[in-house]
């Protein structure tokens, strides 16, 4: 009985914490990583369409998971040529 709750126990650490720590390595690397930028200008109000952003490196803006889901919406102000893009650039109304 003790050898089951032993192994019983060690089978729960070995699952391991459902809450992911970034080491301060990986925190270097993500600026390698893709982000959604501006193609051209975006004026105010604009749609965000597959002309006026793309997919690059640098790692500063927007994951590209968010890329289709940012097609359709707003510019809340001008984005420049090449900026980043983030949220608080992104209308919350289409």
């Amino acid at each position: 009985m003790k050898k089951m709750i032993f192994e019983t126990k060690n089978a729960w650490e070995a699952i391991g914490k459902p809450k992911k720590i970034i080491s301060n390595t990986e925190k270097n690397i993500k600026k390698y990583r893709r982000s959604i930028y501006s193609s051209k200008i975006i004026k105010k109000g604009e749609y965000f369409t597959k002309n006026n952003i793309k997919v690059i490196r640098p790692g500063y803006g927007l994951e590209p998971k968010y890329y289709y889901s940012l097609l359709g919406k707003k510019a809340k102000r001008k984005i420049n040529f090449g900026q980043p893009i983030s949220f608080s650039l992104v209308s919350s109304s289409s």
